[in-house]
């Protein structure tokens, strides 16, 4: 019994061995998920362009790019100034590409899609109306912070249709506008 357990428990340890050595020299260093990610890389770029103003409203602009490879959808992209009071105002930003296209929109013309492409930047503008009084302590144009939520997908169906969630993530920007001030009266 001992000849037969000892005979039965060699094989199964050489077989074992015999397979994990085989993978080894067939495999070598490859690697097996391709598709994993790297989450430090999947972080936009996002930086002040700048500032307009007209009769009704400011206007801040800011710069947004995915730089990933996957296809991004950008959502609850809101700015909030980083001053020195708390609870100061949040303002939600709009795409200009997409607007400009709402705006001129014209029958047969090809379809905006509100995901960006692999590498894409587009920008972005948030809009502050005039008829909210600005307090230097509330309104910190040098500081101002961007808060958003992107989802990342692998594969583009059409042009507004994606398919195979890769990953997401949420976080706060923080843009230093002290090279480049303005003052909101």
């Amino acid at each position: 019994m001992n000849k037969k357990f000892i005979s039965i428990t060699l094989s199964i340890f050489i077989i074992s061995l015999f397979f994990i050595l085989g993978f080894k020299f067939i495999l070598g260093n490859k690697v097996l998920y391709i598709d994993s990610t790297n989450f430090e890389q999947g972080e936009p770029i996002i930086k002040y362009v700048g500032f307009e103003e007209d009769d009704s409203s400011y206007k801040i602009k800011v710069s947004i790019k995915n730089t990933t490879n996957y296809i991004a959808s950008f959502r609850e992209i809101s700015l909030q100034f980083s001053g020195g009071a708390e609870g100061s105002p949040t303002f939600t930003g709009y795409d200009l590409k997409q607007r400009e296209y709402y705006y001129n929109y014209k029958e047969g013309m090809e379809e905006y899609s509100s995901f960006f492409d692999p590498k894409e930047e587009r920008i972005y503008v948030f809009e502050i109306s005039k008829g909210i009084k600005f307090d230097k302590e509330v309104f910190d144009t040098n500081r101002m912070t961007i808060r958003y939520n992107v989802q990342y997908f692998k594969r583009r169906i059409n042009k507004n249709t994606v398919i195979g969630n890769a990953f997401s993530s949420s976080s706060v920007e923080f843009i230093d506008n002290s090279i480049d001030p303005y003052n909101l009266e």
